[in-house]
């Protein structure tokens, strides 16, 4: 039991930490410092996810946009494509969003996002 309460201490620590560590910026700037460092789209994607599970889309935005500048054959690409055109999509940047969804189309044309984006680019440019 004590182990179990410690474990939950602990963890409860790391969340604060992280949260603490990404919001500051100082994670960023770690990422930034060290842009051909191993693992760094991994990251990069997982800093990404934070900010849009916690409904920052701007950010989330331009995470996915990090990485499709940096690291455009990783295995996130595909995921960072559609996450691009998604986020725009909820800052009502309809335009845009409409280019992205097109890229993500044409780039990714397996895709297992494929059919959703061909729906949203369909509707998005019906507007």
């Amino acid at each position: 039991m004590k182990n179990f309460i410690l474990f939950l201490i602990l963890a409860g620590l790391s969340v604060f930490w992280w949260s603490d560590f990404v919001s500051s910026g100082r994670f960023q700037i770690f990422l930034d410092g060290h842009p051909q460092m191993k693992g760094n789209a991994t990251l990069q994607y997982g800093l990404a996810a934070w900010h849009e599970i916690l409904s920052r889309e701007a950010l989330a935005l331009s995470e996915y946009q990090k990485i499709m500048e940096r690291y455009p054959r990783s295995r996130y690409a595909e995921r960072a494509q559609f996450g691009v055109a998604s986020m725009l999509e909820q800052l009502n940047k309809n335009r845009e969003a409409t280019e992205a969804y097109q890229k993500y189309i044409e780039l990714f044309p397996q895709g297992p996002r494929r059919e959703i984006a061909t729906r949203r680019y369909e509707i998005l440019k019906g507007q």
